[in-house]
């Protein structure tokens, strides 16, 4: 029989677990997502748990899209396409993650094999079971589509409608916080840019109870021609009238890594 829907979307998590792990340069919280006889392949390199515990800060982001889950039962194979972005914005890989899960006996999918092809390439969410439905992470996820689309197509009705009334918006480090619903609509229906931005999400980790729940994900700015910023928004949802809406977004911009320094700079 065929994997379920919810086995799909437990095995995208993983994936974007894995990648929130690897850009933290938490080794670690890497390695609980493998079995114990689980190897990661990178270029020439096979890495074992001892291997994966190991590894360190990336200064980077990796974003995942097109992630396609096959298997049955207790077996499953994961491909997706991704890119590594450094903090900063230049693009330093692109290719394909190819992984081959197994479900364990306490119900959760762990990596056995995990490869990157064509290419050498907020504290980390936990990996605790999860209580929403999937039909509740479904459209969560679908919510939060719908406000991107809605600033790239620079639509502030369509952004307003995926926030609570008393909605928060705001940047770390900066002096720059937007405090409700009206507010967020005239901040977009006020904006002088082109309509020539996209923004990007990818690694979405979506976990939480009843009507609350909390997110984690990485973004990606493209702006005239580039990546112009990444970073990760740390979100909050709350169900209101059958609708999952933001409460709040705390908005993290990677600061630009300099090679060969060590410390980063501001853009």
């Amino acid at each position: 029989m065929s994997i379920s829907i919810a086995d799909r979307l437990a095995i995208t998590q993983v994936m974007s677990r894995y990648c929130h792990a690897m850009d933290a340069g938490d080794g670690l919280h890497a390695a609980a997502l493998f079995t114990n006889e689980g190897r990661l392949e990178i270029g020439d390199s096979s890495l074992g748990l001892e291997e994966i515990s190991a590894i360190g800060g990336q200064h980077s982001r990796h974003l995942l899209n097109g992630i396609v889950v096959d298997g049955k039962e207790l077996n499953a194979s994961v491909t997706a396409a991704f890119t590594t972005i450094q903090h900063g914005g230049e693009v330093l890989a692109a290719g394909h993650l190819r992984g081959e899960l197994t479900k364990q006996s306490d119900e959760q999918w762990k990596l056995n094999h995990l490869s990157y092809g064509g290419a050498d390439p907020f504290p980390l969410p936990t990996s605790d079971a999860e209580s929403l439905s999937v039909d509740d992470k479904v459209e969560i996820l679908a919510m939060i589509d719908r406000n991107g689309h809605a600033v790239d197509r620079r639509d502030a009705r369509m952004r307003a409608d995926c926030y609570v009334e008393d909605a928060v918006y705001q940047y770390v480090g900066q002096d720059n916080t937007t405090v409700s619903r009206e507010a967020l609509f005239q901040s977009l229906d006020n904006a002088s840019d082109p309509h020539d931005s996209l923004h990007w999400t990818s690694n979405h980790v979506i976990e939480g109870a009843g009507a609350g729940a909390k997110g984690s994900m990485y973004f990606a700015v493209y702006y005239e021609g580039r990546v112009a910023a990444t970073g990760i928004y740390n979100d909050t949802y709350r169900k209101v009238g059958g609708r999952w809406l933001i409460v709040s977004r705390i908005v993290t911009v990677d600061k630009k890594y300099e090679t060969g320094a060590d410390h980063v700079a501001n853009r």
